[in-house]
């Protein structure tokens, strides 16, 4: 609830300070008092629109402070620390109009912006006049209200989860019914991507493996190429095979003298072609292996090449291989697809009508009941007369949300016999300040803002009426605590706290000041509200029977 509400430098206060207690809270005075800018104040400290045309004077920031006590009040709670805001023991919203027109929010001393300070605002307050009755005017507003007295969270809940799968199914199926005129090209270079990959038919592991034997095929091409230049520099006909030979040829035509020449020549030939022979082997060895290196490295380079045009890696080829052709069966049969998510979208929309269907009963049947709690109400608010309806009927396809299909209003006429239409429309001042009364107070236990503040709420009214308005404000007051701006005595009598809002001029200058008053200054105002200027003996007396009675 609110404990304390701060004002400095606005519109026509320098300064004040007010404390705030639960039950019912009265602001009077005389017309023109001021008692309006007590709920500017608050409205912006709420996160209301503001202006530099609100400070009261140059030089100086406004700066309002609304302070409330949160502790029995767990939802708010978890709003704050959802939003990131540490908890206090009390919460404290601050706005700041600065002289260039810029203002500044705080939330617990943390800056903060204008969106979150409303958010949380809304929590707190829920602020009430004939000019703004936002939930009662707003057609918007009318089932979430009539839901939060239904107590229908859970089906809410359910019926938000299977709306939110049927359009994730929708979904799909409109991108299956976007693409088929894709379905066709896609089809045709799926298959080249399929045919082209599975000509080369990769492995996964290849390319490691091609590197490496390529790498160890190099080597042999090496050794193979200084075998072969071995091989051709000792058999050709100017070779070390040849001119040994030839040398040993020429020795032999002078014997005894070259004898041991010879012998050592024909044993070095010998050598020779045994060194001859262990290279052939050598050659022969590696020209008959089943890999030649140009072949490999045509493989590593086609491997490589196609792995890059698709952008994978050379070992997930197959993996993609195998990927594309299934992705080319989802567009070889587009339409077995088409109608399995056509059958999902269609089933998951029966879900949710179901549920949708259920949520509406809940609905119409307590549309019955507060229809009845708000005639109860307006019949002792002197208004029989009058009746009020709750219209719930299916929207159309295209307006069902994951609130479920309804389309509620609350209606009303204040003649018999004549036609149910919107609130604001049908009633007068008076009739709509007792239709909000009667709705406000027939939702008592289930609204759960802490406080709500009514503004001239009963004016058009008077006597019997008045004390009608008194008595079902107090008993909100039981659940709420309840600020009421008012000029009439009757309800004014029914006050937990009562505050005197003044003005007075001084040098030349208006100033609203504001004071909680006694019991005998609570007379003395309610006095004054029945009789006017003068205050009379009489006017005292029935100002004390009005308290009584309203105790």
């Amino acid at each position: 609830m609110l404990v304390s509400l701060s004002i400095k430098n606005f519109i026509l206060i320098d300064s004040l300070n007010l404390d705030f207690n639960q039950g019912l809270c009265v602001l009077s005075g005389e017309t023109g008092a001021g008692k309006s800018i007590i709920l500017d104040a608050l409205g912006l400290a709420l996160g209301r629109r503001a202006n530099a045309k609100l400070i009261k004077s140059e030089g100086s920031n406004a700066v309002i402070s609304a302070a409330f006590n949160i502790e029995q009040f767990p939802h708010i709670k978890e709003y704050l620390v959802s939003q990131g805001f540490e908890l206090a023991e009390t919460l404290i919203l601050r706005r700041v109009l600065e002289q260039s027109g810029k203002t500044k929010c705080y939330v617990n001393d943390i800056l903060s912006s204008v969106a979150a300070l409303e958010a949380i605002g809304e929590l707190l307050v829920e602020i009430s006049s004939q000019h703004d009755q936002k939930g009662l005017f707003n057609t918007s507003h009318h089932r979430l209200i009539l839901d939060e007295f239904s107590g229908n969270y859970r089906e809410l809940e359910a019926v938000g989860s299977a709306y939110k799968l049927w359009k994730e199914n929708e979904h799909k199926l409109n991108e299956i019914i976007g693409n088929k005129s894709k379905a066709e090209d896609e089809r045709n270079y799926l298959t080249h991507i399929i045919q082209e990959i599975s000509e080369l038919n990769p492995k996964v592991g290849e390319e490691e493996y091609l590197s490496n034997l390529r790498n160890s095929l190099r080597e042999k091409a090496k050794i193979q190429d200084i075998s072969s230049l071995v091989l051709n520099e000792a058999n050709s006909g100017s070779g070390i095979v040849a001119k040994l030979n030839n040398l040993i040829k020429a020795l032999t035509k002078v014997p005894n003298l070259f004898k041991e020449a010879e012998k050592s020549f024909e044993i070095g030939l010998i050598e020779i072609n045994e060194g001859i022979a262990q290279v052939e082997k050598v050659y022969d060895t590696i020209a008959s292996e089943k890999f030649n290196l140009n072949s490999v490295e045509e493989r590593l380079f086609n491997l490589k090449n196609i792995a890059r045009k698709y952008g994978v890696d050379p070992n997930s080829l197959e993996e993609f291989l195998i990927l594309t052709k299934e992705k080319l069966d989802r567009v070889s049969n587009y339409n077995k697809f088409y109608q399995e998510f056509k059958a999902d979208t269609e089933k998951s929309k029966l879900a949710y009508l179901k549920i949708a269907e259920q949520v509406s009963i809940i609905r119409k049947q307590n549309a019955i009941i507060l229809e009845k709690a708000v005639k109860v109400e307006l019949e002792q608010l002197k208004m029989g007369y009058a009746d009020f309806m709750i219209e719930s009927v299916t929207a159309n396809e295209n307006e069902w949300a994951a609130h479920g299909i309804d389309k509620v209003r609350f209606l009303a006429r204040t003649n018999p016999g004549s036609e149910f239409g919107y609130i604001n429309k049908i009633a007068s001042g008076g009739e709509l300040s007792r239709l909000f009364l009667s709705l406000r107070v027939a939702l008592s236990k289930v609204k759960s803002s802490p406080s709500i503040i009514f503004d001239e709420i009963d004016v058009g009214v008077g006597g019997a009426v008045a004390d009608s308005i008194g008595k079902k404000l107090k008993f909100l007051s039981g659940e709420h605590q309840v600020l009421v701006i008012t000029h009439q005595p009757q309800v004014a009598a029914y006050s937990d706290n009562h505050y005197l809002v003044s003005k007075n001029i001084i040098n030349n200058k208006a100033n609203v000041d504001v004071k909680e008053l006694t019991y005998e200054e609570k007379l003395h105002e309610i006095a004054r509200m029945l009789s006017g200027e003068d205050v009379t003996r009489e006017s005292v007396l029935a100002a004390e029977t009005l308290i009584k009675k309203a105790k």
